[in-house]
């Protein structure tokens, strides 16, 4: 797993640990071994109940080409040039700082109440777009009735028709049902609404008799998802937000509590 190269070569290459007198050795090479405290502590204990034997012989054999590469830089004094000084020093320090935030971000807590006060203030963050038909139709009961109701549309307004001839008191408005969306109308419906062309009218056989319906305007709109389903979500950001602010606050407090001095270049 080359993806364990860049995790640990600051460690092997960088960082030399005391063995432990009576720890079991996982690999030695030459005269570098690592432990198996040491293999066991890359890994938190959700990591770690997920590597498989490929996982971890992949592992060790990582270890093992970085310690062989390491082990060569010495013989060859390249360890001790400027330069390379600089980036081992500037290593351990970046394993010492995640170290700290580690600890302390351990430590973040986030409340039911603290999640849904986000969800209300950043509601615009879990909205969705939903396209919405404004929809006419006519309900026609009596199968022998629709010759003549579609004959008379040829001659006469969707409006009018719909006043005239439907069965239900949404004919009386002209047949109006208003904008709805795909969870507002049966899906048979909507797929067959969304297929036609704007103020084209179609036949739709359902339970309650025969719609005559089309649409006459289309728009997109953002509706609020319910916090229950945005839940998760929710806690991602709020912890994000914590853990900026814990940095921010740290940074602080250690630059307040430190001497500090720039020179000039």
């Amino acid at each position: 797993m080359k993806k364990f190269l860049l995790l640990f070569v600051s460690i092997l290459i960088l960082i030399s640990c005391k063995q432990e007198e009576n720890e079991p050795i996982v690999v030695q090479v030459n005269n570098d071994k690592l432990i198996t405290k040491e293999f066991r502590a890359h890994f938190s204990d959700s990591q770690w109940n997920k590597l498989s034997d490929s996982d971890k012989k992949d592992y060790i054999n990582d270890w093992i080409n970085l310690t062989l590469f390491s082990q060569e830089s010495d013989k060859l004094n390249l360890s001790t040039t400027p330069e390379v000084q600089s980036k081992i020093d500037n290593a351990i320090k970046n394993i010492k700082s995640n170290a700290l935030l580690s600890y302390k971000l351990a430590n973040i807590n986030v409340t039911e109440e603290e999640m849904f006060t986000y969800y209300k203030l950043n509601k615009k963050k879990f909205q969705k777009k939903v396209t919405e038909y404004k929809i006419q139709r006519i309900l026609i009961k009596d199968a022998t009735r629709l010759p003549f109701v579609r004959q008379e549309l040829e001659d006469t307004s969707f409006s009018r028709c719909a006043k005239k001839f439907s069965d239900e008191t949404l004919g009386k408005s002209g047949g109006n049902l208003g904008f709805v969306s795909q969870n507002d109308i049966d899906k048979s419906i909507w797929k067959q609404v969304i297929a036609l062309k704007k103020n084209h009218y179609k036949t739709i056989k359902t339970k309650k008799g025969y719609y005559i319906i089309k649409w006459i305007k289309k728009r997109d709109k953002y509706r609020d998802i319910d916090f229950p389903i945005v839940k998760k979500d929710v806690k991602k950001f709020v912890l994000q937000q914590k853990r900026e602010e814990l940095f921010d606050n740290l940074i602080k407090e250690l630059k307040k509590n430190a001497k500090i001095s720039i020179e000039k270049i």
